[in-house]
């Protein structure tokens, strides 16, 4: 482990094309995601290489368009 002697998790998500996880930020955090590679799907939003995202206090579903690598990085709302 790494320790940034922050309140912060990352994590990194790789799915096959059509699948889908949950994600929960709870009450006070928020997350920030990455699309390394390929294409996902949140809420309506697609987003492709190198596209970021910002969630605050919600839970989402992220489902892979195609084979999808995401970096999240999930912290304390600020």
């Amino acid at each position: 482990p790494i320790k940034i002697n922050q309140d912060a998790n990352i994590y990194v998500l790789e799915l096959d094309k059509d699948k889908e996880i949950d994600f929960k930020v709870g009450q006070g955090r928020q997350a920030y995601l990455v699309q390394i590679e390929g294409s996902s799907e949140i809420k309506d939003i697609v987003l492709n290489d190198r596209d970021g995202l910002e969630i605050v206090e919600e839970d989402i579903i992220i489902k892979a368009k195609n084979t999808s690598h995401v970096l999240i990085i999930e912290m304390k709302k600020e």
